[in-house]
């Protein structure tokens, strides 16, 4: 009986720049069984218009031929500090992560993690984080069956996802699962369950340990607990990857937290999307690097990530107002918010739901005044201003600002944190640094009210275009090795992140001269022009800018 014929892929012609950082070359990429077969330099050997075809076999009849004439031919992007756990059992399709170039995806990142859980910790993740963050119809339509890491992972691979995802296990999940909510040191006994808890995510597939220091309830964990947990992935020579305590006035303080776990643990560690924020502080990032290289010459391993935006995590300013006052037309809620007696229930119903969250019960308004505001629908003017800075022109204390911000621009303010381009820009060519996107695979259309960052859909098309091609604050190559291969090989994953015989065919082809930021804050759901290809295991799912639904991601499990 005649064995059916595996069809070869042939990408002709490219520009190859394949993660290493090492210069491009004209050649081309021969794809079998997913992953590459060979990487064939053309004759001119270097990045020329055009070249001469090296000796060796053509394509055949039935071959499939990708013609990459004046394009760069790249291993598809590994975002090492993603969020799509979160996002990728409601979009499956993982639609904003393909459209850019990211073919792998290391989640379970900043202390949370699908698991391990139990079923409050489940029914808190799936109300409160996924609904959040993807709308709350995902959040409560995910059958949540899994408790443990491998549970969760079989049920994402049972579902198909668009690309390959991986993840970490959560801090933050993994304290909540043995002491819930409480505040306070874990006895040995409850010390020792939380070890075996990480051991198991390790043994199931997970790529190291995330915390995230200034949340709830990890943030309930003193240095030694954290310690302690690392510990368990460094047999497994996993990354201990932390959303630091402080991104502002203790940057320096909470940078040698992540290094003291490090040498305390004996662990791979990383500084998640790296940042200097709050005006008071910018300049600081040569500091903080300085910091970082002191510690790798004394021989712990540190590197950080960063996403390259000049904003953190961006919210609806408006959610924080009560339904008393948003309830019915726009017009109707202005004249709410603009009454003085309504004031002293805003306030009152705002503080009540911090408490909720895990706040300590104080004025939820009083920490704000260093958040950049950085959109409005009308008073423009206001843009990249801090709170404070904006309560200096209206002549008015905080809260009231607030309340008068909202009501002259109909309620449609964004927030962010604000870090000044100068750091972001040194972060970003620091050679200790990787490109992330701390963002999560989305598939939904967005309107102007939506708190998402332009990271979701744009992060490496802006290293790209606005890095690379404008500033020219990387060369080509450089970008990619700190989009691809540096972070595959920082997660352990050798044979992704590179163009090189025997890897898996993860493979972007785009055009330099065209790949653009389209996503903004006021519209975040735009695809970014430039890409012409994106293959994930060999399979297209980019075909000529037209995306193919055929969910050819894999789900990774370190070790395995």
């Amino acid at each position: 009986m005649a064995r059916t014929r595996t069809t070869t892929t042939w990408i002709r012609n490219g520009l190859i720049v394949d993660g290493t950082g090492q210069p491009g070359f004209l050649g081309d990429v021969v794809i079998k069984d997913g992953r590459v077969a060979e990487v064939r330099r053309l004759s001119n050997g270097g990045p020329a218009a055009t070249g001469t075809p090296a000796d060796g076999p053509a394509p055949a009849p039935g071959d499939v031929v990708i013609d990459a004439t004046g394009r760069v031919v790249s291993p598809g992007f590994v975002d090492v500090h993603s969020h799509s756990d979160l996002s990728i059992l409601a979009n499956p399709r993982a639609e904003s992560s393909l459209r850019q170039g990211i073919t792998t995806e290391i989640a379970g990142n900043c202390g949370w993690s699908m698991a391990p859980v139990t079923k409050a910790t489940a029914d808190t993740v799936g109300n409160r984080l996924i609904g959040s963050l993807v709308g709350k119809e995902a959040g409560t339509a995910i059958p949540w069956t899994w408790s443990t890491m491998a549970e969760f992972l079989d049920f994402v691979e049972d579902r198909g996802a668009g690309n390959n995802q991986a993840t970490y296990v959560g801090q933050s999940m993994v304290r909540a699962y043995v002491l819930g909510t409480d505040d306070r040191l874990p006895s040995s006994k409850e010390l020792a369950k939380m070890k075996s808890l990480v051991r198991q995510a390790m043994e199931e597939g997970a790529f190291g340990l995330s915390t995230g220091r200034s949340y709830f309830p990890g943030r309930l964990a003193g240095t030694p607990e954290i310690i302690e947990l690392a510990r368990e992935i460094a047999p497994f020579h996993g990354l201990y990857t932390s959303h630091i305590r402080n991104q502002d006035l203790d940057i320096m303080g909470a940078t040698q937290e992540v290094i003291d776990i490090g040498r305390g643990a004996g662990c791979a560690v990383q500084v998640a999307h790296q940042k200097v924020c709050s005006k008071k502080c910018w300049g600081q990032a040569p500091r903080v690097l300085e910091l970082m290289e002191k510690a790798r010459d004394r021989g712990v391993d540190v590197y950080s990530d960063i996403y390259p935006w000049n904003y953190t995590q961006i919210g609806n300013m408006a959610r924080m107002l009560p339904a008393f006052i948003t309830e019915g037309t726009t017009a109707e809620a202005v004249a709410r918010l603009r009454d003085p007696a309504n004031h002293p229930r805003i306030l009152e119903e705002a503080t009540a739901r911090a408490r909720a969250r895990g706040g300590d019960g104080s004025d939820p308004f009083a920490g704000m005044g260093k958040t950049g505001v950085v959109y409005c629908r009308k008073t423009k003017e206001l843009e990249g201003l801090d709170l404070d800075e904006v309560a200096a022109r209206y002549g008015l204390p905080l809260f009231e600002t607030v309340l008068a911000l909202l009501a002259d621009n109909d309620l449609m303010v964004k927030t962010a944190g604000i870090m000044s381009e100068e750091d972001t820009s040194y972060i970003i060519k620091h050679p200790f640094s990787m490109i992330s996107t701390d963002a999560f695979a989305l598939d939904q259309e967005m309107d102007e009210a939506a708190a998402i960052h332009p990271r979701h859909y744009a992060t490496y098309p802006r290293i790209l275009d606005f890095y690379v091609r404008q500033r020219k604050l990387l060369t080509l190559e450089e970008a990619v090795w700190k989009m691809a291969g540096f972070p595959a090989s920082r997660v352990g994953l050798l044979d992704r992140g590179v163009v090189r015989k025997g890897a898996w065919a993860d493979i972007l082809v785009f055009d330099p001269d065209t790949v653009a930021e389209a996503s903004t804050i006021e519209k975040p759901a735009q695809f970014s022009p430039g890409f012409d290809y994106v293959l994930v295991n060999g399979q297209v799912v980019l075909d000529h800018g037209t995306y193919r639904d055929v969910r050819a991601g894999q789900v990774l499990r370190k070790g395995c």
